[in-house]
């Protein structure tokens, strides 16, 4: 199996339109969600090129060279595929994502990209499916991501049961996230617990004291 590294949650994690991952690679690159500091779990893909559409066009190019010379290379599928995702194609980006993880069924740096194809093309359940496969294929204290993930498409689906439950999942896997703290309080202040939704703020804000959108949620709940 290939070397999985890191992946992170980007800053704006609370923001449930904005969560899109992005892979780190040691080799190639695409998109890297910096999610966090610690952890890991995917490491494959290329650094995210420029958004301009030459550009993408010219990447597009390259990794379609790259697995018609080499079909059977999952790495390369995997990274056609996310730059088809990369480029909002998300026929084409599950077409090669699936293809990709046809050839390495253990692989969840793909589940877990695939999962963000699903959500991106609307199909929610899939992408939850692909999320928990993920998760459950990462070593403790490196489910959280996928975890979070989970949680966040549950909240997209309005099942907030079932987002504070893979969110406390992720928090437990690594309970040093600001962002999984961040989504709890989220979900606690949906649910009218002003109280607990104050106390992961306050949580959350001690790892990133820097983010605008914790002060102004942790603003909103103390006034």
């Amino acid at each position: 199996m290939k070397e999985e590294a890191a992946i992170q949650l980007n800053s704006t994690g609370g923001k449930n339109t904005a969560m899109t991952s992005k892979i780190l690679n040691i080799a190639i690159g695409i998109a890297a969600l910096a999610l966090l500091v610690t952890g890991g779990i995917l490491g494959y893909l290329h650094f995210r090129p420029s958004d301009n559409p030459s550009s993408l066009d010219r990447t597009l190019q390259k990794w379609q060279q790259a697995v018609d010379a080499d079909p059977g290379n999952s790495l390369l599928r995997a990274n056609l595929g996310a730059t088809y995702l990369d480029m909002g194609d998300t026929d084409n980006a599950i077409k090669e994502l699936h293809l990709a993880l046809d050839q390495e069924p253990d692989s969840f740096t793909y589940m877990f990209k695939l999962g963000m194809a699903y959500r991106q093309a609307g199909q929610l359940d899939n992408a939850i499916g692909m999320f928990q496969g993920s998760a459950d294929r990462n070593p403790k204290t490196e489910k959280y991501a996928s975890l979070y993930e989970v949680a966040n498409t549950y909240l997209m689906e309005g099942d907030l049961g079932q987002a504070k439950d893979y969110c406390q999942q992720s928090i437990d896997d690594n309970d040093m996230i600001w962002n999984s703290r961040y989504l709890m309080g989220q979900l606690l202040e949906k649910d009218g617990d002003t109280d607990g939704a104050r106390t992961q703020y306050e949580t959350a804000i001690k790892f990133n004291p820097d983010e605008p959108s914790l002060r102004e949620a942790l603003q909103r709940v103390s006034g």
